[in-house]
This record gives structure tokens, C-alpha cells and sequence, in this order.
């Protein structure tokens, strides 16, 4: 907590409050030297980031999902224009 006034001002002084700052920069960096891989991205929740993932693998037409999955999961299909479907809809449960 004794940092956390430093951070602010930092934040103040940059005037970046959300995407893209120097912390936002920092973690990624950070995440990549302890995986040990070349890139992360950070996202704002679940649902972006897999509608992102949908996207960038052009994911398309009908899916099959799980009846119990969270509901981001369908939703992230149908903002893509992916058709979600379980497998209790196709007869295989």
C-alpha cells in the first residue's frame, strides 16, 4: 500500500489511465520473461479476449459448445456471428 501514491502519480504524470500504459507495458513484458514466450496480450475480460481469438483464427459458421459453458462463451460466438450449438441440441449427450 506504501507504493500505491507513487503509482498514481506515475499514472498523472503519463497521463494513461487504461490501456496501453507504461503498467499495462510493464506486466505484459513481465508475463513474457516468466512464461517464456515472445508475446502476451492483456485483455479486459474473458469475453474480448475470446471473441479476439475467434476472430484472429476466423472461426466461422456453427460450434459446438458444452450445455454447462459460461455464458461469455456463447456470447462472444454470437457477437462474431458464430452459431453456438450444444452437444444435447445435436443428439450426442
Amino acid at each position: 500500500m506504501q507504493h500505491f501514491p507513487g503509482y498514481l502519480l506515475t499514472i498523472r504524470e503519463d497521463k494513461i489511465v487504461t490501456h496501453g500504459g507504461p503498467f499495462h507495458q510493464q506486466l505484459e513484458r513481465a508475463l513474457c520473461d516468466d512464461l517464456e514466450v515472445k508475446f502476451s496480450r492483456l485483455f479486459t475480460n474473458g469475453t474480448v479476449a475470446l471473441m479476439t481469438q475467434q476472430q484472429a483464427l476466423r472461426i466461422n459458421g456453427e460450434v459446438v459448445t458444452t450445455p454447462h459453458s459460461f455464458v461469455a462463451t456463447a456470447h462472444s460466438l454470437l457477437c462474431n456471428s458464430i452459431r453456438p450449438s450444444s452437444l444435447r441440441s445435436i443428439g450426442t449427450a
